[in-house]
């Protein structure tokens, strides 16, 4: 677990200390599709291998690096397999920039707020706010939600 969005901090530090460490980042764009760098998938966290032979209590004072994850006593550890499917997730992330956003026409449905769970259709789509058709009292009604409110149903 690394301090907050001090995550490529923490990579560069276990990779001059020899640890194999992988970041799984994806695209950040802007509302219209172009790219404006990388952002982790995994916000607080990166993946570190370690040989067997290797010590991992330098880990904890790794300049930016929180935390080790453990389940009670037990450090957590991820097989093979499942990094191989993260890195075909940010690969498919990194070639396929607007799968996953809503787009106007999309069927949504509103996750945060007083009117959390009601479902209806993206009208128009913003950079912060997106504006949901809905069916409430027998009438069509428009709402205008933030982003992070909606997802697609």
């Amino acid at each position: 677990m690394t301090k907050a969005r001090q995550e490529r901090k923490a990579v560069t530090n276990l990779q001059d200390q020899g640890f194999s460490v992988y970041l799984p980042s994806t695209p950040r764009r802007d509302p219209f599709g172009e790219a404006l760098g990388l952002e982790p998938l995994f916000p607080g966290y990166c993946f570190c291998a370690a040989h067997t032979e290797q010590p991992i209590s330098p880990l904890r004072s790794t300049p930016g690096v929180l935390s080790v994850v453990r389940f009670g006593q037990q450090i957590a550890y991820i097989d093979a397999l499942a990094i191989d499917r993260i890195r075909l997730a940010e690969s498919y992330l990194a070639e396929n920039p607007t799968e996953g956003s809503i787009q106007a026409g999309d069927k949504v449905r509103i996750v945060d707020g007083p009117l959390a769970g009601l479902e209806g259709l993206a009208s128009n789509t913003g950079q912060k706010r997106i504006e949901v058709l809905i069916e409430m009292l027998g009438q069509h009604q428009r709402l205008r939600c933030d982003r992070d409110q909606i997802v697609k149903a």
